[in-house]
């Protein structure tokens, strides 16, 4: 009991713990959601996607790269034909160069390789793909795309403009073997194009854009509405009579909304030839497709639009400017449709990938939806913001993760939030988290209107985990967990913290700790907040009646925001080191994490930060990491939410050796699954040393256990019981838990 108490408080652990702190990023403790395991947990969440095809291992298939606009970080996922399936890796983190705002993989120089095409400040910048067999590599091509303008009166190279906003088309539009850029222009209601003429100078290796039109289509957005025009009701409300070779742009009446919010993406909807534009715009919430026809040197090559696309199909239908990418999302040879918002904030979060399978051609394609959260419904994903905690719920003696967070977007443009709750089971070595509840205590009933971090400790003295609440509005509030011992947490009515009888309002967005920093006993409150400082409550009261003061405001003369901007979300973890004194962890708006060495209790005192980009831990803004050793191997694991909605899985001590990032993720071949009894399992890789096989049911008790010395191996398991179990199979270089049914 003593130990359980120590552990679950969040103040204490094994000295050896913190011995040396070293973490690398894993996808290899298994998540589990009415029995089914995520396999891509830990990948962060989806809000703000943009989706392209690249081989990353060199074996002639597309694997998946996924740029997450909202939290500024990317996924990639390779793909394994035998088995059809993808498999998150992390092993290419280090091998891309930064990027921003939008990023689109498309191969200019017709060497097989995709290349990067991102936002840079004004225009586009083009990163070349250098890789060489398995090792992935790029380097910078161009650091901003130009463009030849000839407008009948003079002539000059400029750069091609590009908002950080919108999304552009790069394709070959025009069926010529070399790329093609549509993009809006700066008062963002019409298109450029940029022909490509690398292939009419008979070098593929180069990037030779030609302004060919300034109104591409005669087709253009309204200012202040979702409203597209095509063909002659544009020409006559004077928009396009400036287009090339007219150097002069006519006055527009609408020039006074411009705005920067659109995407387009290009694909032959109707196998003309002639690759058609699906346009998204910041004022809608679906997309519109603009037939294009072949109309050699006129300009109204726009024809026809289909609002509300694909009226074939279900159509796209999501708050809020939504974006199209055309790529292989299902390893089948042809291009589907992925639809995502393209806005970063205040938009769709939780079913934000929208999979269009193509059940026609590249050519000639055919939509048909399949999923609003394609690959995200493998994820743990919260909406916007995740801030993880661990304690007992259930009163097993194993701690449980439990995250709250900003909310879920609604289509009011309001948050709801809650608490999820995963419980732990599973062997000790090998745990597995399950789904216990998306809405924990019913927390979501009490709309405290947005963004809620919990934080837990022994408040009373009774022996059980009580609960202090951080709202978006800077308040806090307790609840008392009235369970009897042994049983699990329930909490009963809440009560916000009070100073001078009033309502205690220390700032906004707060992310608490129950942490004891002046080591009295007992469990002071330690408190980030919107600004990025953190503020310090000291507990004056008793070990059955706290009573939290304001000490500091601003302990430490910490703050997590950039440049003063006052924007920081300061979110921190306070921990014992190794030497017996304090160290912290502190979330950033940035998403880097502070290391703190060593803290000085002293509410007065200076903390001086130790590292502002720890560990390499970076898994998107809005970081908010917690410590917990999940795996028993006395090596603290590092938790971290994102802005996304998701959380990024740092696993203590180095890398594992001698296996790519794929087998350490654990994938072997199980089938028939479900099985009435006999069950095949196929090893990814032969094994020449014994692997330990441990069957559980979903309580985690074991009901079967063996050895086995092959890569392929039959197991009889007519001795189950119809249910669902999990199988463990474990040696020093692989640990993989597949789910099994038995009928």
């Amino acid at each position: 009991m003593y130990m359980r108490i120590i552990i679950t408080t969040l103040l204490f652990f094994p000295i050896s713990l913190l011995a040396q702190l070293e973490f690398h990023r894993s996808n290899a403790i298994h998540v589990s959601e009415n029995g089914d395991i995520l396999d891509f947990a830990w990948a962060g969440g989806i809000n703000s996607s943009q989706w392209s095809n690249i081989d990353l291992n060199n074996d002639g298939t597309d694997d998946i790269f996924i740029y997450e606009r909202t939290s500024r970080t990317f996924t990639t996922y390779l793909a394994d034909p035998s088995t059809q399936t993808y498999y998150l890796t992390f092993e290419y983190q280090n091998s891309f160069p930064p990027v921003r705002d939008w990023v689109l993989l498309r191969d200019f120089n017709c060497d097989g390789k995709n290349d990067i095409f991102t936002y840079t400040p004004g225009g586009i910048a083009v990163y070349e793909n250098t890789s060489a067999g398995s090792s992935v590599s790029f380097s910078l091509r161009s650091p901003i795309l130009k463009s030849y303008y000839d407008f009948g009166a003079s002539e000059y190279y400029a750069s091609i403009y590009m908002s950080n906003v919108d999304i552009p088309s790069i394709d070959d539009f025009d069926g010529d073997g070399d790329l093609d850029i549509h993009t809006f222009t700066l008062a963002g209601q019409t298109v450029e194009y940029h022909e490509n003429h690398a292939s009419d100078i008979g070098n593929c290796d180069s990037l030779a854009f030609v302004l060919a039109n300034r109104c591409y289509g005669m087709f253009g957005e309204d200012a202040i509405s979702p409203n597209l025009y095509i063909g002659q009701a544009y020409l006559d409300g004077g928009f396009c009579t400036f287009n090339v070779p007219n150097p002069t742009e006519a006055p527009r009446s609408a020039e006074s909304g411009a705005h920067s919010g659109s995407s387009l993406c290009a694909f032959d909807y109707d196998h003309n030839g002639q690759k058609d534009l699906l346009v998204g715009d910041i004022t809608s919430t679906n997309m519109t497709l603009v037939y294009i026809e072949d109309r050699g040197l006129l300009p109204d090559s726009a024809i026809a639009k289909e609002v509300g696309f694909p009226q074939s199909d279900i159509p796209i239908e999501m708050i809020v400017f939504n974006a199209g990418f055309y790529m292989d999302a299902d390893m089948d040879g042809t291009k589907d449709l992925i639809v995502t918002p393209g806005n970063a904030a205040e938009s769709e979060d939780l079913n934000s990938a929208w999979f269009y399978k193509n059940i026609g051609t590249t050519d000639a394609p055919v939509f048909n939806r399949q999923s609003r959260k394609h690959f995200q419904g493998e994820m743990i994903d919260m909406g916007t913001g995740a801030f993880p905690r661990f304690v007992d719920v259930n009163a097993d003696g194993r701690e449980d993760l439990v995250i709250s967070n900003r909310g879920e977007f609604q289509s009011d443009g309001t948050f709801s939030e809650g608490i999820r709750a995963y419980i732990q089971t599973g062997p000790l070595d090998a745990p597995v988290l399950e789904l216990l509840s998306m809405d924990f205590q019913s927390i979501s009933s009490l709309a405290f209107g947005g963004h809620i971090a919990p934080t837990f400790g022994d408040l009373d003295g009774d022996g059980d985990m009580d609960m202090i609440l951080g709202d978006g509005d800077g308040e806090l509030h307790y609840f008392e967990n009235i369970a009897n011992a042994g049983q699990a947490m329930q909490f009963g009515t809440f009560i916000t913290l009070q100073a001078n009888g009033n309502n205690m309002d220390i700032g906004a967005n707060l992310i608490p700790q129950l942490f004891d920093l002046n080591q009295d006993g007992l469990l002071d409150l330690i408190v980030g907040e919107r600004n990025g400082n953190i503020n310090y409550l000291q507990n004056q009261g008793t070990s059955s009646s706290f009573d939290m003061v304001l000490m500091e405001d601003s302990i430490g003369d910490i703050t997590t925001d950039l440049d003063g901007n006052l924007v920081g979300y300061s979110a921190p973890w306070l921990f014992l080191n190794s030497s017996g004194g304090i160290s912290a962890l502190l979330g950033t708006e940035h998403g880097d994490i502070y290391y703190i060495e060593e803290v000085n209790p002293d509410p007065s005192s200076a903390w001086i930060i130790t590292d502002s980009s720890a560990f390499g831990v970076k898994n998107g803004l809005r970081s908010c990491p917690t410590l917990y050793d999940f795996n028993n191997d006395l090596l603290l694991d590092l938790f971290n939410g994102d802005l996304s909605g998701g959380l990024g899985l740092y696993m203590g001590g180095p890398p594992p050796s001698g296996i790519d990032e794929r087998e350490n993720i654990s994938y072997f071949q199980l089938y028939p699954n479900p099985s009435n009894g006999m069950v095949q399992i196929n090893m990814p890789m032969p094994f020449h040393s014994i692997l330990n096989i441990q069957i559980f049911d979903m309580t985690g008790r074991s009901v079967y256990e063996d050895q086995i010395k092959n890569s392929s191996v039959a197991l009889d398991l007519n001795a189950l019981r119809p249910g669902t179990y999990l199988i463990s199979l474990t040696n020093d270089s692989f640990q993989g838990i597949q789910k099994f049914i038995k009928e």
